[in-house]
């Protein structure tokens, strides 16, 4: 296990600007996502770390030695692609051995060590088929097991489950949680989905045209999303404009129309001052009158979708935006016809606020 520090780290491809000033710190064993939008910078940063490109300016080390300069052969990565890049002319157990043999490790060891992965990943009684006579996500178990089985310094996983169907990536996510935690490895992890990082990290890094725009645990990064890009990538789908009007306890007013409510308090938020908050769809509730102690605000149901367990609900408000809540099925109270008029509940714990 190693720490991994990325200090002011900026890379150009001529004139654009993929990486800005990125600072990152993976703790020892750590499980860290970068997540973003395509085009974001983190699969620049993940080439950095891994040392397949050279950053413009700035410094990576491992474990406190500055390898900014070392190729990836020399940093000791464990590396695992959408693309697997597995040999289809060498069985599964050929294919975990070809690190091995090529850092000149002994055969009698190498065979116990492939013996060792291939159990890890349950896959030891298919040790000697070819990856063409294997499923996709088993193949996916014998890259792990490969990337895994040279002790790598780091683990580097780019977006590895892209190419699976969502049941057997959703398998793969709870393996790969449990075989990291059991090995105690340093990863990081790239992906562009919200889900997975959420999953499975110990830390995210939310990146956005090549800057880190929030690095925190997954609750942190889900319930109290620092800026309204994350907030907005996260999920927070509803997006209010509103007008403070005054202080309450430790919270503000705000006005949005003829409705008033009180949100959290935000610190630089001055009387007067236009400010925009959200919340999520999930934590709406609809009920037919307004409920004192709550935010709430009245509108028309303009359009209902079923998804299963739960509908999507499109309210239009009076002063011309629009709101989603998401609803259980099972919970539901009152008129939800389009053309009906509810009224949207939330705890004020549950708004963020940014200043526009």
């Amino acid at each position: 296990m190693v720490e991994v520090v990325l200090r002011d780290i900026v890379a150009r491809y001529n004139q654009f600007l993929a990486v800005d000033s990125v600072s990152l710190t993976i703790g020892s064993g750590q499980f860290v996502t970068l997540l973003g939008p395509s085009g974001c910078g983190k699969s620049t940063t993940l080439r950095i770390i891994a040392g397949l490109m050279k950053p413009t300016s700035g410094a990576v080390f491992f474990a406190g030695r500055d390898v900014t300069a070392a190729n990836a052969a020399d940093r000791k990565i464990g590396m695992v692609f959408q693309s697997l890049a597995l040999f289809p002319h060498m069985t599964v157990a050929e294919n975990v051995a070809f690190g091995l043999k090529m850092r000149g490790g002994a055969p009698a060891a190498i065979k116990k060590r492939v013996q060792r992965m291939l159990e890890m990943v349950r896959l030891d009684h298919l040790s000697d088929r070819y990856p063409s006579q294997m499923s996709g996500g088993q193949q996916q178990r014998v890259a792990l097991a490969r990337a895994i089985a040279v002790e790598p310094s780091i683990l580097i996983l780019d977006e590895p489950f892209g190419a699976l169907d969502r049941k057997l990536r959703e398998a793969m996510q709870v393996e790969l949680h449990q075989l990291t935690r059991e090995m105690k490895i340093t990863s990081l992890f790239v992906t562009h989905d919200q889900e997975e990082a959420l999953m499975l990290s110990d830390a995210i890094a939310v990146m956005n045209k090549g800057r880190i725009e929030q690095f925190g645990t997954p609750q942190e990064i889900y319930a109290a999303p620092a800026t309204r890009f994350v907030a907005d990538f996260m999920g927070m789908t509803n997006f209010l404009q509103g007008r403070v009007t005054g202080r309450n306890g430790n919270g503000l007013n705000i006005s949005i129309g003829e409705a008033t409510m009180r949100t959290p308090e935000f610190e630089t938020a001055s009387n007067g001052e236009d400010i925009t908050f959200a919340v999520r769809p999930e934590k709406i509730v609809l009920a037919p009158a307004q409920a004192p102690s709550q935010a709430a605000i009245e509108g028309i149901i303009r359009q209902v979708t079923y998804h299963g367990d739960a509908s999507r609900i499109v309210l239009a408000l009076k002063n011309g935006e629009t709101m989603v809540a998401l609803e259980k099925n099972d919970r539901q109270s009152g008129d939800r016809s389009v053309g009906s008029t509810v009224w949207a509940h939330w705890a004020p714990e549950d708004m963020r606020v940014f200043a526009q």
